[in-house]
C-alpha cells in the first residue's frame, strides 16, 4: 500500500483510523488495525496503585467514533 497526501482526510473517520494503524504497524503487529479483544487494568504507582480508566474492549469502537465526531467539528 502506497500512502500518498492525497488520500489524508481531513475528517477522519474510525475506519480511516483503523487502516492507518494498520498501515503504520502492520509490519510488526498482526493485529495492527484491529481492537483489542480483552479490558485493561494496569496498576500505576502515581495513582497509589489504581489503573486510569480505559475503555472496555466491546466500547471501543463507538467510544473511538463519538471522540472523532467532536474533534472533526474543529477547524
Amino acid at each position: 500500500m502506497e500512502l500518498r497526501p492525497e488520500q489524508i482526510n481531513s475528517d477522519i473517520s474510525v475506519k480511516h483510523l483503523n487502516e492507518l494503524h494498520h498501515f503504520l504497524f502492520g509490519n510488526l503487529y498482526e493485529w495492527a488495525g484491529q481492537y483489542r479483544v480483552v479490558d485493561l487494568y494496569k496498576s500505576e504507582r502515581v495513582l497509589l496503585g489504581l489503573s486510569v480508566e480505559y475503555a472496555k474492549h466491546n466500547e471501543i469502537e463507538e467510544r473511538l467514533g463519538t471522540f472523532l465526531d467532536k474533534a472533526n467539528q474543529f477547524d
